[in-house]
């Protein structure tokens, strides 16, 4: 972020979307740490929405709970992925390009030059 602002702020234009976890907002036991800096992500997407939306720049988050590589070898067994998505209320993990492609071309794109500040939690329901 700080890298591309003197850039998007000379264009008057630009679109920030920076990721965390809905752990931020539901916490995990003996992740203090994980769950704190994700909480932070958002804090720091909030003040930067307003700092910086004078220059017309958005800056919102993502929460995403979507299959990953290392969520995968996080749950090899198949009984430790099934209790974990036996939490979900869809009972899957979303697709990153299905689930999560269509909302991030949004945030980049014009269509949402009047969202900012925004977190939106793509996790199926379970942080609800």
């Amino acid at each position: 972020m700080k890298a591309v602002f003197p850039c998007m702020k000379s264009q008057h234009r630009g679109r920030i979307i920076n990721f965390g976890s809905p752990m931020a907002l539901t916490g995990k036991a003996h992740m203090a740490a994980y769950n704190a800096t994700k909480e932070a992500i958002r804090s720091l997407t909030l003040t930067a929405s307003h700092e910086w939306a004078a220059y017309g720049i958005t800056v919102n988050c993502v929460l995403p709970a979507i299959l990953t590589e290392a969520l995968a070898d996080n749950h090899k067994d198949p009984r430790l992925m099934q209790a974990f998505l036996s939490r979900l209320p869809m009972c899957h993990l979303g697709d990153p390009e299905r689930d999560a492609g269509g909302l991030i071309a949004f945030l980049a794109s014009d269509d949402s030059s009047y969202f900012t500040g925004g977190t939106l939690i793509l996790d199926g329901g379970a942080a609800h």
